[in-house]
């Protein structure tokens, strides 16, 4: 599957729909690696990774790294208040 130019499955919105819960959900911002999620979600990596790939390329969320660093976060904007409540 090339995530930039096809849709995703079922399965993959709904592992998107989890993944995008679980970055939104973060009070503190937090970058994420694909293992890291999978190991929270119990979802398997590269599964993850596929998912992260597409939602970056539509900018559902911030991608920075390049490759197997590659890291991800929430576009949310974050406030101060939102620091303190963390």
């Amino acid at each position: 599957m090339s995530t930039m130019t096809e849709e995703l499955t079922d399965q993959q919105y709904d592992l998107a729909d989890r993944i995008a819960e679980v970055i939104d959900g973060m009070k503190r911002a937090r970058n994420w690696s694909p293992s890291e999620l999978g190991r929270k979600l119990g979802a398997d990596t590269v599964a993850v990774k596929v998912v992260l790939q597409w939602m970056a390329a539509r900018q559902y969320i911030a991608a920075q790294g390049t490759g197997a660093w590659t890291r991800y976060s929430s576009l949310r904007v974050r406030t101060i208040n939102d620091d303190l409540a963390g």
